[in-house]
């Protein structure tokens, strides 16, 4: 039962992950992109470092299927990630908005936990 809800939960990050980075990637659509362009632009960051923070988001939603080492990089990418973005949102907006990233910034902690413990088990 517990590999079954581990399972459904990696699902979910990495669908919410894959979507994420390829807005980013894609630029469509083009109402959420520029929602998200004009958030990034806050911090400073080009329309590159877009992309390639959407290219970190789908290695690790991939990653996160990985055995071993491979997959603890990928849910520490995703943990990086959700954090910078609750910092992002509790410094440039309000932390409301930031509620999903904390709630996978908590999902990807718990994923590398479980992970973490099963490598070294």
């Amino acid at each position: 039962m517990n590999t079954l809800i581990l399972v459904i939960l990696i699902l979910e990050l990495t669908l919410f992950f894959i979507a994420s980075g390829s807005i980013k990637i894609f630029g469509w659509p083009k109402e959420r992109y520029n929602t998200q362009l004009d958030f990034f632009s806050k911090f400073g960051l080009s329309q590159n470092m877009v992309t390639f923070i959407g290219a970190a988001e789908l290695f690790g939603a991939i990653a996160l299927w990985l055995p071993n080492y491979a997959g603890i990089v990928g849910v520490w990418i995703l943990c990086a990630i959700s954090a910078m973005v609750i910092y992002g949102h509790a410094r440039f907006g309000s932390w409301k908005n930031g509620f999903f990233s904390m709630a996978t910034f908590a999902l990807s902690g718990w994923i590398l936990y479980i992970k973490s413990l099963a490598m070294w088990a």
